[in-house]
């Protein structure tokens, strides 16, 4: 290689990292609180551009769920409910992704690939908590049909944009179908979550820290009243159920990267950019324990980008991402 083309590539890749930069820079201002390990954002986007393929990402919702105003006679709180192709919060969400991919766009020229999961599995105890919780199928399937119905009203409500724009509209898929499918990943999802699980009851083991680290969250967090720590049995319930959260959402910092992989194979590069997790809650408990978890055993990006992530039965929200998809509709 002569002088001048090595200088020309150290300027092609001066350019590209303050380009990087310059973009998560921008995406932390626009965040709910800090991305996690933004050092790895920066390479899965340098690999995207040296690969010339989209910023993997992934994104898990959570089902709607509707609290009782008081518990019934089995001591039940929580109702499931299907998401509504019209619920305000679901539209803004979408909004809000949208957004982050025109910013990416305008900033990198780079297209993202969204990995987006719906969550129809419940946590073990489900039943203490839900009075339908034999429901989650039915409502599930309601609820991924209403997502991609809002997707489509969308983009009929801007004929034309998201493919000029370049814009690729994610596909759902439901946690279950993900979870048969682990098998052609060499991975088991429940298999792995009950090993997990196990090792959490080890008190030498890292898990166990981290499990009793958000057991002692749970505990000073208002929505655990203080009489759910004054009977045997709900306190137990609460230890379970923490247990099996943290099993969860470790799995997943494994699983779920692998498997998306796995499914767009064909899209990508033989050798990938590691995807980065956007964040599922807005709850800073939530928060710090996707955090912790999706680094519990391999490094992992989270991004805390949206503000009507989940919480589905409240008030929609504004957000930055908003104003910047608005934005580039008008301009577009």
């Amino acid at each position: 290689m002569s002088i001048n083309s090595q200088k020309s590539e150290l300027l092609l890749s001066a350019e590209r990292e303050a380009a990087i930069e310059a973009w998560i820079n921008s995406l932390q201002k626009a965040c709910v609180a800090d991305i996690i390990n933004h050092e790895l954002l920066t390479q899965t986007a340098k690999d995207a551009i040296d690969k010339k393929v989209p910023l993997p990402l992934i994104l898990t919702l959570c089902p709607a769920v509707r609290n009782l105003d008081v518990p019934n006679s089995k001591g039940q709180t929580r109702e499931l409910i299907p998401l509504s192709s019209q619920n305000k919060r679901l539209s803004n969400l979408l909004f809000e992704v949208f957004g982050f991919q025109t910013m990416l766009l305008d900033t990198l020229k780079l297209k993202a690939d969204i990995f987006l999961v719906f969550a129809d599995k419940l946590e073990k105890g489900s039943e203490n908590m839900f009075v339908n919780p034999n429901e989650i199928s039915h409502t599930s399937e309601l609820s991924v049909k209403a997502v991609r119905d809002a997707m489509i009203q969308i983009d009929q409500s801007h004929p034309g944009f998201f493919q000029k724009k370049g814009i690729k509209i994610p596909k759902v898929r439901l946690q279950s179908s993900l979870a048969m499918q682990g098998g052609k990943i060499g991975q088991d999802r429940d298999l792995q979550i009950q090993k997990i699980e196990m090792e959490i009851l080890n008190p030498n083991s890292n898990f166990f820290e981290l499990w009793s680290k958000h057991l002692k969250l749970a505990r000073n967090d208002s929505k655990f009243t203080e009489t759910s720590w004054q009977g045997l049995k709900s306190a137990e319930t609460i230890w379970k159920r923490m247990r099996f959260l943290i099993s969860e959402l470790i799995t997943d910092g494994l699983f779920l990267p692998q498997m998306m992989k796995h499914l767009d194979k064909n899209q990508l590069s033989e050798n990938p950019p590691e995807p980065i997790f956007l964040a599922s809650s807005t709850r800073k408990a939530s928060l710090t324990m996707e955090a912790d978890c999706f680094n519990a055993v391999k490094a992992n990006c989270l991004i805390p980008a949206f503000r009507n992530i989940g919480k589905w039965t409240n008030t929609a929200e504004e957000s930055p991402w908003i104003e910047i998809f608005k934005a580039d509709i008008i301009d577009g």
